[in-house]
């Protein structure tokens, strides 16, 4: 998950952006789609990924 090598949600959404443009084949690979979602879109995604999930990947990035 990207958010453990960034810490942090925006800057994970950002990366997922620059990889659309950059690599459209990669972003298709990830997500099954060539659609980049709505930030909104997303934060709704990441609210349903369990909170223990999450703060795991948070302590991944201030391990890391």
């Amino acid at each position: 998950m990207r958010y453990a090598e960034v810490g942090n949600l925006n800057e994970a959404v950002w990366a997922l952006i620059d990889l659309h443009g950059r690599e459209p084949g990669r972003y298709r690979q990830l997500t099954g789609s060539d659609d980049l979602p709505r930030h909104e879109t997303l934060h709704r995604y990441w609210k349903q990924i369990p909170t223990a999930q999450r703060r795991a990947a948070r302590q991944r990035f201030r391990r890391g």
